[in-house]
């Protein structure tokens, strides 16, 4: 199955975590400082047949391999069965209408009105819209893969970002002043909403 989405509650600022460990594994895929009178090694191109969802494989100058493995998804498979870089950018493809530049898991924005919901999360095969009861996500603003919508309550903003594999939903509360709870009617044409009992957790299949 596929989980479309994340939810995280935040007050005031939002915290970003570094995850040293991340960026220590990173580290310890990087070349090392060339030995003196020694050529540096560099990558000489990426091996595209190599592709994974998570990974992607370089040549480089020794003739060695350097597989770099993404805690996200960086590809995804085209109708032709090849494997694509994912660009999770917001483009606008029509007056006010957003969509991730490439995906296999699509994401749409747009102001709410009658009939449109502010944000839908697409694959071939099934979509889920998320639309926040009582209130009316309009006033969108993007940057990159963010979309974000001010003001849907008292001292309440709401942003969405896409992923490689579908979307992450941000509620930020300024003070005190902003509810407590929120509701989303949530559509999902082509999908079962069904209980995991051993984790313990809903999702969509």
């Amino acid at each position: 199955g596929l989980m479309f989405v994340t939810r995280r509650i935040t007050v005031g600022t939002i915290l970003l975590v570094t995850l040293a460990l991340a960026l220590l594994l990173g580290l310890r895929g990087l070349p090392s400082a060339a030995a003196e009178g020694e050529a540096a090694v560099t990558v000489v191109r990426e091996l595209t047949e190599r592709r994974t969802a998570y990974g992607t494989t370089y040549l480089l100058s020794n003739s060695q391999f350097r597989t770099v493995i993404s805690h996200g998804p960086v590809h995804f498979k085209d109708a032709a069965g090849d494997w694509q870089p994912i660009d999770t950018t917001l483009v606008e493809v029509s007056d006010g209408v957003y969509e991730t530049a490439a995906s296999a898991v699509g994401v749409t924005v747009q102001d709410e009105a009658a009939g449109s919901p502010a944000v839908t999360v697409a694959s071939a095969s099934a979509a889920v819209a998320l639309n926040l009861v009582g209130a009316t996500e309009d006033g969108l603003t993007v940057e990159g893969s963010a979309a974000t919508y001010p003001g849907v309550a008292t001292a309440t903003d709401v942003s969405y970002v896409a992923t490689g594999d579908g979307l992450k939903e941000t509620i930020t509360l300024a003070s005190g002043a902003a509810p407590n709870s929120f509701t989303y009617r949530l559509s999902h044409a082509g999908l079962t909403l069904a209980l995991d009992e051993e984790a313990g957790t809903w999702g969509l299949y």
